[in-house]
């Protein structure tokens, strides 16, 4: 009896602490949102072979690889984390200018190394160094939307990827939050009722 008992206040001290730890990410989800900075990045095209998968779009962001000295690649260990500083140009998109091991206090997002070393270019039948870079993890690459409306939503941003899509995001202490995906400067929910794809 003494056992069951046991059993059953672990059981409930468990599930305190579950909900406990999904409040925290709510509340901390929450707090970007409302006093995040927002920021535009432009989009770029996704791997053929990363296709949608469940409720959310497949998404990635131009401009994830940074120029570094040689003396630096060996600091750029793969799945290793940096903070990398947002800049943004003169048409109002953010990118990821340089990364540091330790937070700034600026306007930063921690990244993801995805691989380091020597870039070459072979054009001429001649091997060139173009220089040393770090490449990133996109850090942000799911947009949720309903699930009847993802589909559409996949095969639009596919067609618009290049140029013509951005996301919307907030960014708050090294961390950010996905808000909008935008095609043609139209949130996409909005554009699939344009197109006739929206439920």
């Amino acid at each position: 009896m003494r056992g069951a008992k046991a059993i059953f206040w672990c059981a409930v001290a468990l599930a305190v602490i579950q909900v406990g730890v999904i409040g925290q990410r709510i509340a901390a989800y929450e707090k970007i949102v409302s006093e995040g900075k927002e920021f535009r990045f432009r989009t770029d095209v996704v791997d053929p072979y990363d296709i949608f998968r469940g409720r959310f779009v497949s998404v990635s962001q131009e401009n994830l690889r940074i120029e570094i000295r040689q003396e630096e690649v060996r600091d750029y260990d793969y799945g290793s984390f940096f903070y990398g500083q947002l800049k943004v140009d003169e048409e109002g998109f953010a990118s990821i200018a340089s990364l540091s091991k330790e937070p700034t206090g600026g306007d930063e997002l921690k990244v993801e190394v995805t691989w380091a070393g020597p870039d070459y270019d072979y054009s001429g039948g001649q091997q060139k160094l173009k220089g040393y870079f770090v490449n990133i993890k996109p850090p942000f690459d799911r947009y949720y939307i309903k699930e009847t409306l993802a589909p559409a939503a996949e095969r639009e941003y596919r067609a618009h990827a290049k140029g013509r899509a951005h996301l919307s995001v907030r960014v708050l202490g090294g961390k950010g939050v996905l808000e909008e995906l935008y095609i043609e400067g139209v949130p996409v929910k909005k554009w699939l009722e344009s197109v006739g794809s929206g439920s």
